[in-house]
């Protein structure tokens, strides 16, 4: 459980270089043809909008009651 709690409260800062990492994987699967570009672009976007709504939201203060309200309740 603390494992859990310690990846919210630093999400914007694996969420960024893993966003990075599905950025690139796009640009391969997209010079590929493959259909598996959608899926990466989408794992990309969606990490780095849900590091920008962290910021916004203020996840440094309010990450431990998000994740107690999503486990535990």
């Amino acid at each position: 459980m603390h494992f859990v709690f310690l990846l919210a409260r630093t999400f914007p800062w694996w969420a960024v270089p893993m966003a990075l990492v599905f950025g690139q994987l796009t640009v391969f699967f997209w010079r590929r043809r493959s259909p598996l570009r959608f899926p990466a672009a989408m794992v990309s976007v969606g990490l780095v909008v849900g590091a920008v709504l962290w910021i916004v939201y203020r996840g440094d203060l309010h990450s431990d009651r998000w994740v107690r309200a999503l486990l535990l309740e």
